[in-house]
């Protein structure tokens, strides 16, 4: 008997069998009804067999679709029009077949409208489920620790920060090639626990994700030159990550899931580029970051509420520090060689401080889910819109050299990053009255201070501030037998996504 009772709620609470069932028996019982009637009436219609073959068909042509699959999280729109024409074509072939036109055309309209009603009224009465089932929008808890996957990184070290400083408990989950020394002033704070391990090893994982209440995904190869010097290192680490730490979270119950993109899925575009702008990835980094999107995205589970946060070029002071970052750079070439290099210029990208970055992902965190479950945000101002040339020119005004003289700008016409887009803001601005705190200015005097303080040691040559200087460490674990044996199964998911 419980075996039954299981058995059942298994197919009704599944969220993607549970529709198969309503549709196909939705078909089935009205093809039927329509042949008994019409025999009752003793008008001719189809074959009394045809409830069984309309069935499949329509079942079939809801799966070519996309309607339990990628359908699942788009608009009432597209999912209706794909069950229209999946009714329809149903009914074209049977009427082709039996010739049968009234009872073709009343069953179609009739499945037509019962397929489509319980969506319409899911997509519009979603938002108040959690007045009726308390885990559509669970409340933060103060208790349960918040998952930062690659929170010893640049963004994540400051994130780590303010969710202690807002009173959560935070778990970090992080390699640390680049070090713990990240969090030594707060290594005390009880709210604070580290976990060193890789998101790929699924023993590790399981203890980081246990009892966890929301899950940050930060982790990932970043930046372009870093991700170009081996694709298949680059595959594993940014799409299997993603992956397997989807289906953990998932398997955990766990609802929440932010996700760092970035606006360089935008590639290059004329006009300003919002969230529904078609998007357009140059380099590798960017196409693993849409590739992770859309593992996110296009997952059917009802009780999984990803966010997507697409970044803009990220600067500012970090505990992490990184000097790959083109704000970053040019204000310590300006200290320490007097020189900034601009390659092209005209190449306009938007820019957002790293503590505002930690803001919006914050914000995002404790929004309802309602307003940002399978939402996509760029997460910037748009008045930190600026072409390279005027960054260069922004520093030299500021930043002074060792010997307290202005910084020369050397411009050459030979552009290997042909990145040039804008971006909106006004979606994450019009639900959070997000704008930017820190301005280009402040970000860069601020790390100014910290060159003039030598807070960092050799800051363009340390190969610890910059990403693609890491490779060669990383390839060298990848590339080990233990880690090959270890990691089977993620590999071989990572070069065939």
């Amino acid at each position: 008997m419980q075996s039954a009772q299981a058995f059942y709620r298994k197919i009704i609470f599944h969220p993607i069998i549970s529709r198969v069932f309503y549709d196909s028996g939705v078909t089935l019982v009205i093809y039927l009804f329509i042949y008994l009637s019409f025999h009752a009436a003793q008008i001719s219609v189809f074959p009394y067999y045809m409830p069984l073959i309309a069935t499949p068909l329509v079942i079939s042509g809801n799966t070519f679709f996309g309607i339990y699959s990628i359908l699942t999280t788009s608009s009432i729109y597209s999912k209706i029009g794909a069950i229209l024409i999946s009714v329809s074509m149903t009914a074209a072939l049977i009427w082709f077949y039996t010739g049968s036109t009234l009872g073709v055309l009343i069953a179609s309209v009739v499945i037509s409208v019962l397929l489509s009603l319980p969506r319409i009224l899911f997509n519009v009465y979603k938002p108040q489920q959690s007045l009726l089932n308390n885990e559509y929008s669970p409340k933060l808890s103060k208790n349960n620790p918040i998952l930062v996957v690659g929170g010893g990184g640049y963004i994540g070290s400051c994130l780590v920060r303010l969710l202690l400083k807002n009173g959560y408990r935070v778990r970090v989950f992080d390699t640390f090639y680049y070090n713990k020394r990240v969090f030594k002033d707060i290594l005390k704070n009880k709210s604070l626990e580290i976990i060193q391990g890789d998101v790929t090893d699924i023993y590790q994982l399981t203890l980081a994700l246990q009892n966890t209440q929301a899950v940050i995904h930060l982790a990932g190869l970043v930046g372009d030159p870093s991700c170009s010097l081996d694709e298949k290192l680059t595959r594993h680490i940014n799409i299997s990550s993603t992956r397997m730490l989807k289906e953990a979270a998932k398997a955990f119950g766990i609802q929440r899931f932010i996700f760092a993109s970035s606006c360089s899925v935008y590639g290059t575009t004329k006009k300003i580029a919002n969230e529904e702008t078609k998007t357009n990835p140059l380099s590798l980094y960017a196409k693993t970051k849409l590739d992770s999107e859309k593992e996110l995205l296009h997952d059917p589970y009802d009780h999984f509420h990803p966010t997507i946060l697409r970044l803009a070029t990220v600067f500012g002071h970090s505990e992490r520090m990184r000097f790959d970052l083109i704000i970053n750079l040019f204000t310590a070439q300006a200290h320490e060689k007097g020189v900034l290099r601009v390659y092209g210029g005209e190449q306009v990208r938007p820019f957002v401080h790293v503590l505002d970055v930690a803001r919006a992902i914050l914000l995002t965190l404790e929004a309802p889910l309602s307003s940002v479950s399978r939402q996509i945000f760029n997460v910037g101002d748009t008045s930190m819109n600026y072409s390279i040339a005027k960054i260069a020119t922004i520093v030299s005004s500021i930043v002074k050299t060792k010997k307290h003289q202005i910084a020369r700008i050397i411009k050459t016409t030979h552009v290997s990053d042909k990145r040039n887009y804008r971006v909106s803001f006004q979606k994450i601005h019009t639900l959070f009255c997000f704008t930017r705190s820190v301005p280009i200015e402040q970000g860069i005097k601020e790390i100014a201070e910290h060159l003039k303080k030598k807070s960092y040691t050799k800051p363009l040559s340390n190969k610890l501030y910059n990403n693609a200087n890491m490779i060669t460490t990383i390839q060298k674990k990848f590339s080990s037998d233990s880690y090959q044996k270890t990691h089977y199964a993620s590999l071989k998911e990572g070069l065939s996504a």
